[in-house]
Parts: structure tokens; sequence; C-alpha cells
């Protein structure tokens, strides 16, 4: 199952301003702004010097000693503060930073209330609905330049900016410490005015909720609302720190909601921000379609007065891929199953190659053999290492290599193209140092996730024989359906591809003195060989020069040397095994 902070991600980055939030206390506590609890035992503890002249030990043991009743933030309200104005009054202290409170820091604020602001101002919340008095998220937008408009009263719905034409409406349903109408005890809080209730209705209707710091316990017409609304239009996220109430657990399974275990508010908003963030990079960093490029590709190719201009988009692309691929710290959540991580990050390669995977394949398939150098230049910039993980993400860093030498070599092989190919599987590489890895010798699916990682994780529903082949098979033949259409002839083009890049490998090994080997794909199940032998003896014999696969020296120019390897593989035991 994927993380439900990365879901809930993903749907606020692709439906900007769809998530209204519901926060409750616990989004300010990290300011030093006091819970509603923190009140309740601060005025018990005053209560008892008052009554007993020195400070209780045991605040609620005290309180219900006293007064035979379990202390609750609304009946020590209506205990010591008799009227609205009152109380109002006697909260200031609670709200309203001192000197040693701002030399502290405190009363300002937090790292979630300045993150929610942000996230406001980027059009991703519009609506804010609270049941805090303080005012530190109208003040963590204003520090930014953008001016809320504030619902804390009837009287304020009436005149208010309709929802949708404003940035931020932020609801404090329980009023403001500064007015006297706050609303604090059962009584108060067990029903909203109509014009709040309302606008309640609506919000709960047309938009999806993030509740945070909201416990679900207090605040009974708040909780009526909430029951009341019978359309989930869109997902409720709840987030908790501790177990969930009784009370609570009902409303998030009428909102169907999904909950979220977090450790607090502020490192909560900030993990969300940091994954939004990240796919608005992707995003900006796609300023075409991958139409587009392929056209303006096939255009720059025509004519030579293009060159300087199809190397810089090339390059550009290349740049703009390699950063991006750099940065995939936020896919290794640590809430997230193994599997979830891993198909998670082979989404995020496809994404971001998509583009330039087209232009190479653009170029395989319209270009002649002076463009090759585009797609050797991709293939040597993408091959650089990056440290960026545990095995099995190291591994999974070779995937964008994988995609464009198997949609490259495919498509040349289609097309007859076959100079690019040659030059692609027989390109060198700096790995590390001053060692230099060979395209047909180190590039294959398995390289990018092992049989048995990828079995491990189910990566096709089920234990297979080459589950990373057939992963890649599947979405190259879906990315290719443009140019070869065909399923069969895409599967025959597939398997003939792997098949000579398995031969090539062990060739390669074995006149490197490093001992006959190569790893086969599915052709071997699908027992392609024969079929594969033969169509490569019938395009040697039927060839009036050098054939495509001997060309640049490849086997030595010898069809023998190619046919004693295809040989030679097939006797390799664990190769027979299979």
């Amino acid at each position: 199952m994927i993380d439900p902070i990365t879901l809930l991600a993903f749907s606020m980055h692709s439906s900007p301003g769809v998530f209204a939030l519901l926060l409750g206390s616990g989004v300010s506590k990290s300011s030093g702004i006091p819970t509603g609890w923190d009140i309740v035992i601060d005025l018990i503890r005053k209560l008892s010097i008052l009554e007993e002249g020195t400070e209780a030990h045991d605040p609620e043991s005290w309180f219900r000693s006293k007064y035979s009743s379990e202390p609750n933030y609304s009946d020590i309200l209506e205990k010591v503060s008799r009227t609205p104005a009152e109380r109002r009054n006697l909260l200031r202290q609670y709200f309203e930073p001192s000197e040693k409170d701002r030399e502290d820091g405190m009363k300002v604020p937090s790292t979630a209330h300045r993150v929610i602001a942000s996230l406001i101002d980027r059009g991703y919340i519009k609506v804010v609905i609270t049941t805090n008095f303080d005012p530190l998220l109208e003040k963590a937008c204003r520090e930014i330049g953008l001016e809320p408009v504030v619902i804390s009263d009837e009287t304020d719905v009436s005149g208010a900016i309709p929802l949708i034409h404003s940035k931020c409406t932020i609801i404090k349903v329980n009023g403001d410490y500064l007015d006297e109408r706050i609303r604090n005890t059962h009584e108060e809080l067990s029903k909203y005015p109509k014009a709040i209730n309302k606008l309640l209705d609506r919000v709960f209707d047309e938009f999806g909720l993030l509740v945070c710091g909201w416990s679900g316990e207090w605040g009974e017409a708040l909780k009526k609302a909430l029951r009341k609304c019978s359309n989930h239009r869109f997902q409720t996220y709840w987030t908790h720190i501790a177990s969930i109430p009784k009370e609570p657990q009902q409303l998030i399974s009428k909102r169907r909601a999904q909950t979220i275990a977090i450790t607090g508010a502020d490192s909560f908003f900030t993990e969300i921000d940091e994954k939004v963030t990240s796919l608005e990079s992707i995003d900006e960093a796609h300023p075409i379609s991958v139409k587009v490029a392929v056209e303006t590709v096939k255009r720059y190719l025509s004519k030579d007065e293009f060159k300087i201009k199809l190397e810089d988009l090339f390059s550009e692309e290349t740049e703009r891929c390699y950063r991006q691929g750099a940065s995939l710290s936020y896919l290794n959540e640590p809430g997230a199953e193994l599997s979830d991580k891993i198909v998670s990050r082979l989404h995020y390669y496809e994404n971001n190659l998509d583009i330039l995977l087209s232009m190479c394949i653009a170029v395989a398939h319209y270009g002649d053999g002076k463009h090759n150098k585009l797609i050797l230049k991709v293939i040597k910039r993408l091959a650089v290492p990056r440290d960026n993980g545990s095995t099995p993400f190291l591994s999974l860093s070779r995937y964008p290599l994988v995609l464009l030498v198997y949609s490259v070599g495919i498509v040349a092989l289609a097309k007859q193209n076959y100079s690019v190919m040659r030059e692609v599987l027989t390109l060198s590489y700096e790995k590390h140092g001053n060692v230099s890895y060979t395209v047909a010798e180190h590039v294959y699916p398995s390289k990018a996730l092992s049989k048995a990682d990828a079995n491990k994780i189910k990566l096709r529903g089920k234990d297979m024989k080459f589950p990373m082949e057939e992963y890649l098979f599947d979405y190259l033949k879906y990315k290719l359906s443009s140019i070869i259409p065909d399923e069969d002839e895409f599967e025959h083009f597939y398997d003939k591809f792997d098949y000579f890049r398995s031969i090539l490998q062990g060739y390669l090994r074995k006149t490197a003195d490093e001992g006959l080997w190569a790893y086969p794909g599915p052709f071997l199940y699908r027992n392609k060989m024969p079929e594969l032998d033969r169509e490569f003896l019938e395009e040697y014999e039927h060839s009036t020069q050098n054939v495509w696969f001997l060309r640049d020296g490849l086997f030595g120019g010898s069809y023998e040397q190619f046919k004693e390897t295809s040989r030679e593989l097939k006797e390799l035991s664990w190769l027979r095994n299979w």
C-alpha cells in the first residue's frame, strides 16, 4: 500500500484548492499556545491556590474531590468566569506573547503555520476551518504578504468574498480570543449560528478534508456538521498522534477517512510540503510535451542548419533528467512498504525520462548515422553513478540507462538503422575511476532490479523467471506502439534485440578473458532461439556485403565467431536449466 502522505501530496498537487484544512489546538502546540486541556490544568492550579491557599499537587484529583465531577474545559471556564467578555479577558494571557515569550520565540507562528501559509499562497489550500482562538495562522499569512478572509462570527459570513474567489478563507468556528463572542462552554459549542452551519455544510460537501490537531472529542456543533454531510466528493485524511478514541472513530468511519499516524503537526506539514515541492519541480522541468519534443527533433533532423539547436535541445533535456534523477530521497519514506517504494521509483524514472526517451527514439527512427552521437552522449551522461541510496535503490538508478538502450535498440533494429544499435551496444563508459564498462556487458533489465528483489515484491503479481524483463517488455510495448503497433512484431524485435545483446555480451566477456557468461531474457522460455538463429543465418547468407551484425569489427567480422558464441552460451549449464 502506498504511504497515505504520498497519496495526499499527489492529490493536493494534481487538484490545487480541493482540500480544506480542519485544524485544532495541536497545530499551535509547538508555538507555546496551550491546548484546551493545558488551560484546564492551569486554571485548576490557580483555583486550588485561591480555594486552599496552596497549589494542588495533582490538579485533576483535587478538582474531582472538591467538585465531585470530571474536570473539563467548558465547565471550568463557567466556574471561573460568568460572561463571554470575562472569558475573553481571562484567555488573553494564553494567546498573547509576553516579553519573555518573544525572547524565547514562543507564541509566534510555528513551522506548521508557515508551511500552511506557503501552501495557501501557492494555491493548494483555499479554506481553513479552525477551532483555535489564536491568530497565528493569520500572522503567518501576513508575513508573506497574504491577507486572508477571516470569518469568526455569523455577521462575517454575509460580507465575505465567496470561497471560490478568495485566495484564503479562515473560518474560526469557535471565534477569536479578541472577540467577546468566542465559544467555550458546552452550551456555546453545542450549536452554531445558522450562517456558520450553512458555510460548513458547503465546505464539507464541496471539498476534501485534511484534519490535523483536532481530537474530534470536543465541539458538538462541529461534530454534527461533519456527521450531517453525506456527500464525500473527495477523500478525507485524519491525522492522529495517539490512539483514536471511540467517538472520533465513528466520525472517521462516517467520512470514510484515511487515518495518518504522525509525530507532530510541524513535521507532518513539512513532509507534505517537501513532497508537493518535489512534484512541482518535476512539472516545471517539462516545459514541452512529448509530442512537441518529437516533432521538434524530426524538424531539426531534416536540415543541417538546425544542428546547434538540436544539440542544445538534447543537452538541456539530458541535464534536466540527470538533476531530477538525483533528487529521489523523498521516495524513501519510512512508513511505506518496500514494494511501494520500488514501484514509485520505477514510475518516477519513467516520468522523468519520458521526453528525453522519446527524443532518442525519434533519432533512432528518423536519423542517419551522423546523429548517433546525440544518443551516445545521453547514455554517457546518465551512466554517471549516483550513490543516492541502498540496494535495491542503487541498482534502480540504472533503470534509465536500461530504458534508453532497449528502446533505442529495438527501434533501430525494427527500422534497420543498424549503426546506432551497434554504436550503443559497444559504447564504453567510465563507471568508477578508470574502469570502463561496455553497454552490452552491463546494461540489461535485471541489472536495475534483480530477479530475487522483483519476485520478492511481486512486481508483476507473481513469481516469474524474468520479472524485470517482462515489466520492461510491457512498458516499451506501450511506449513504442506508435512505431511498432503490432504486438507480435514488437515481441519479435524485443526478443531479437535481447538475444543479440546476450550473444554480444558473451563474446565481449570471452575476448576480455572474463569467462563466457551472458544474462538471457524471455526469448529463452519463449523458445525463440532456434527461430532467431535461422533469421541471423538467412541475413548473413543473403547479404551482398558484410552483414550488419558483423560490421565495425563485431565478432571479429566472422559469422563463425558469432555462431560459436551462440552455441557456447546454449551449453552453459545454468542457462540450459532455465
